[in-house]
Order: structure tokens, then sequence, then C-alpha cells
């Protein structure tokens, strides 16, 4: 599914945190904020969590910042990032999560 694809580009390329905008932005800031609340996510398999909150509030960086921490320790095919600003209905959705979870069935 190529929008899944698109929003986890750690499955491709492992220099994925130089190409991104959010990560790039985060970077070129005189004060680097790393936001607490992503190290109080379960994170234990499986793990499911939602984000939620205002727009421009630093979620997907804090996200990114969080992935980023997490490839250092476990393959970047257990990672799966969706942005449900781009998945417009329920349907689409359950076809996201699928793609998510064949892919990881594939991998074994």
């Amino acid at each position: 599914m190529d929008v899944v694809d698109r929003l986890n580009p750690w499955w491709f390329s492992p220099s994925w945190e130089d190409e991104d905008k959010h990560l790039r932005q985060w970077q070129g800031e005189r004060v680097r904020w790393v936001p607490g609340w992503i190290w109080e996510l379960g994170l234990e398999p499986p793990a499911l969590n939602f984000v939620y909150g205002p727009r421009q509030t630093g979620k997907t960086t804090g996200l990114k910042l969080l992935v980023r921490e997490l490839l250092k320790r476990i393959e970047p095919d257990s990672v799966a990032y969706l942005d449900l600003d781009i998945i417009l209905s329920p349907a689409e959705l359950r076809r996201a999560f699928e793609y998510v979870v064949g892919r990881a069935a594939r991998r074994g």
C-alpha cells in the first residue's frame, strides 16, 4: 500500500532521517525540545499507540524522534507509523492495518 510505504521510509532507506522534513526542521532549531510523552508510550510488542492533540504541537516530530531511537535497538520493519490525517475512511484504515500486519506476517 503506497501511502503506508511513504509514511515509513525507514523500511527502505537507512538514511531516512536525513530526508525527513520534520527531523530536518527539528535539527535546524536553536533549542531542540524532545517531548517527554514519547517515553511514556507502551512499547512492548505488540504495542499500538494513538497520539492525538491540537495541530502543529509536535506530535509528528515527537513520534519520529521516538522512531529514530527505536531503530537503534530494533529492526526497521518492526516499526510502523500511520498518519490519520492522510487516511480518509474507516475502510482505508482497515486496509492500512491489514497491510502492516500482512507485511509483518511475510517477515515471519
